[in-house]
């Protein structure tokens, strides 16, 4: 019976730690490289059994168990590390693996070490239960050994394997596949992801908060549309006045309901400007929109270039380095004299120290389109198209922008037609009845209609003088957006016409 919860119990182990791993690295390919270790693990664990000649029991088995969550943790050392120097700008995988290991050497020892430790009183007892705590203690101390050895041997090579360079073709993912089928059965890979500049975009409109919350504008003002019927609350009364007299010479008690509305007119006047607070909060969305367009674009272009500077820079730091390779052996037979063989060295170093600021620059700009993209996980640019860029003009007078501020004239105009509609009256109408509990009660009804006219106008003829000048504002300042928009605009086109036929030379 126990032996057939250890085959439940096991593979259940097995998988959550899979799908940790893959939450922790959003990325199978990963998840099953650290994986591996428990491979290496059960070859300790199992040899170690042997050496001490114990058979495999229940609590063997809950060692192992253990042990394939313990195990896994020198690979996560590992591999966050080449990620973490793969960020930094180091291209080469050969260096990426050198400088990790050797970086991460002690933490993995370290790592293994406090475990092994922790366990080894139990493998050592002698006390009452040890002949449950041996088999367990030495699964996992023996298992520990194995993994954190054959992890900094085996993992490197298999990164190296996944990492390196990949032409078009399937092979790789074939590779990918077998190795799936091997460890761990009914998964898929997810590598890298590559997007060009139209996906970059794409995932940018998906995405990006600020765009979100752009979309929420316009959905609160839509909500909002049906309050411009917004009508007072109802009122309820009684009445006993001793002056009202029925015909049967006894007061009156009066219930009724009244009910004030403002002029008819008012209430479209008031869904008029809602309306028009619609189409603004669309306008915002769409300048949000060519913003981030031109973000992205702007980002993706400068990670282009500085890829392309960084190869450049490669080929250049690899021939001064063959040249003060060659200086330094001159200069040991004589060939060159000191001052000549430390400018060679000061080369190399200017040269080196560009290069790190050009990483420096790259990851300034993968950072800068990941913030715009929010998305999580590493991705991959794809490179451009060699074909030439044409430049294209656009008609200012359809400008997102000029659109914006022309719906903000319109809005400050809808704006003061409301306030205008104020000095209106306010109408009232109310319903009554009356009776009293004496002979000869009757049941009296009455219908009472009124006005509120605004006598006292000073304060919101100020609102209108207000909204007139607002009316002003608006119509300068799109005005001067117009303005700034075409000189900004021929500005910029110039500048390309300036660009194009430098480029143009250079292609004849």
């Amino acid at each position: 019976m126990q032996k057939s919860r250890l085959l439940v119990a096991v593979p259940i182990a097995l998988s959550l730690i899979f799908i940790l791993l893959y939450f922790a690295f959003k990325s199978i390919k990963e998840a099953l490289i650290i994986f591996s270790a428990i491979p290496f693990a059960t070859v300790g664990g199992v040899l170690f059994l042997v050496i001490r000649d114990m058979p495999f029991s229940i609590s063997a088995g809950v060692g192992f168990i253990a042990l394939f969550g313990i195990a896994v943790l020198n690979g996560i050392v590992l591999i966050e590390e080449f990620k973490h120097l793969k960020k930094t700008g180091i291209q080469d995988i050969q260096e990426v693996i050198l400088q990790g290991t050797q970086n991460r050497l002690r933490p993995v020892l370290l790592t293994a070490l406090a475990a092994a430790l922790g366990f080894l009183p139990m493998v050592i007892s002698t006390s009452a239960g040890a002949e449950v705590q041996k088999p367990l203690a030495t699964v996992v101390v023996g298992g520990l050994v194995s993994a954190t050895l054959l992890t900094l041997l085996i993992l490197p090579v298999l990164y190296a394997y996944f990492e390196r360079p990949k032409p078009n073709i399937k092979i790789n993912s074939s590779a990918l596949f077998v190795l799936a089928l091997i460890l761990f059965p009914g998964y898929s890979f997810s590598q890298t992801q590559s997007i060009s500049i139209e996906e970059a975009i794409q995932l940018a409109m998906d995405h990006n908060a600020e765009l979100q919350v752009a979309l929420k504008k316009i959905e609160r003002q839509e909500q909002l549309l049906p309050s411009a019927f917004s009508i007072d609350k109802t009122e309820l009364f009684y009445n006993n006045d001793q002056n009202n007299i029925a015909p049967n010479h006894f007061p009156l008690d009066v219930w009724g309901i009244n009910q004030s509305i403002k002029f008819p007119t008012v209430y479209g006047a008031q869904r008029k400007v809602l309306q028009q607070r619609i189409q603004l909060a669309e306008d915002e969305y769409e300048l949000i929109k060519l913003q981030l367009i031109k973000e992205v674009r702007t980002k993706y272009h400068e990670i282009l270039y500085w890829q392309t500077i960084l190869k450049k820079q490669t080929v250049l730091d690899s021939l001064y380095g063959k040249f003060l390779k060659g200086s330094s052996a001159l200069y040991k037979l004589g060939g060159v004299s000191e001052i000549d063989l430390l400018n060679s060295q000061a080369k190399r170093n200017s040269i080196a120290i560009q290069s790190i600021e050009i990483k420096e620059k790259l990851n300034a700009a993968r950072f800068g389109l990941m913030q715009k993209l929010q998305i999580d996980g590493d991705f991959e640019i794809l490179p451009p198209l060699e074909e030439q860029l044409k430049i294209q003009t656009i008609d200012t007078l359809t400008h997102a922008g000029l659109n914006y501020f022309s719906d903000v004239l319109v809005l400050s105009q809808k704006e003061l037609q409301l306030e205008k509609q104020s000095l209106l009256p306010d109408l009232n109408l109310s319903f009554f009845r009356g009776t009293n509990t004496y002979p000869d009660a009757a049941v009296y009804s009455g219908v009472q209609v009124g006005v509120a006219v605004p006598l006292w106008v000073f304060g919101q003829k100020s609102m209108i003088k207000a909204a007139k000048t607002t009316q002003d504002i608006r119509n300068l300042e799109k005005t001067q957006f117009k303005k700034t928009l075409h000189t900004n605009y021929n500005t910029l086109l110039a500048s390309l016409r300036s660009y194009e036929a430098v480029l143009n030379n250079y292609r004849v």
